[in-house]
């Protein structure tokens, strides 16, 4: 009964602490080539334009790229990963053996057959009663 709700949860908390690892690592990293290669790009447009035209010139440049990075950031994410939309879409094709067995008994002809003449029964016992 709860277990769709803590797969959910334990989705959500594998993956916000898979992105804050690997976010944080990669932004360091990141920051490190980016101060190089603005040191290095800076050197050479002092050495092309002069000192003012150089600041002005990496300035917009991180501020172009800010601004990218702002409009990026405002594109929502999947609401469920692409595995377990798939095994949502089908849910016959599991990659859990126990999963497996369990949904292939569930969804057998007969058990549906069994269970359509259950509903029919009910409602015929329903029906005499009025």
């Amino acid at each position: 009964m709860f277990a769709p709700i803590l797969l959910r949860a334990q989705l959500m908390g594998k993956r916000v602490a898979r992105r804050a690892v690997y976010g944080t690592l990669g932004g360091f990293f990141a920051l490190v080539g980016v101060g190089f290669f603005a040191s290095a790009g800076m050197i050479y447009l002092i050495d092309l334009y002069g000192g003012l035209i150089a600041s002005l010139i990496v300035g917009g440049v991180f501020f172009v790229i800010g601004l990218l990075i702002l409009a990026y950031s405002k594109i929502p994410p999947r609401a469920i990963p692409r595995e377990q939309a798939r095994q949502m879409a089908d849910p016959t094709k599991s990659t859990d053996a126990a999963t497996d067995e369990t949904s292939a008994r569930a969804l057998t002809a007969a058990n549906v057959a069994q269970a359509f003449m259950l509903g029919l029964s009910v409602a015929r016992a329903i029906s005499r009663k009025d």
